[in-house]
């Protein structure tokens, strides 16, 4: 699965340099803006704690193909004899 979700910068930031809009802004980011980051920020995790899991499984299915694989010929090897 890949990451979809993106993460928006946020809007309406209050500053003291913009009296005239503060008390607005205040307003939005603490009742709207904050939880739409949330809402983001979680979204975002699902999907890359999703993606790992997947990645994890994948890692996994790598290492065991390399050690317990079944050979493709049905030739026998023996230890010998040590000289």
């Amino acid at each position: 699965m890949a990451i979809s979700q993106t993460i928006n910068p946020m809007v309406n930031v209050p500053s003291i340099t913009n009296i005239a809009t503060f008390e607005a802004d205040v307003d939005y980011t603490l009742n709207t803006g904050l939880q739409t980051r949330a809402d983001e920020m979680n979204a975002y995790a699902t999907q890359a704690n999703t993606t790992a899991d997947e990645m994890n499984a994948l890692a996994a299915a790598m290492s065991l193909n390399s050690t317990n694989d079944t050979s493709a010929s049905s030739v026998l090897i023996g230890t010998g004899s040590k000289t």
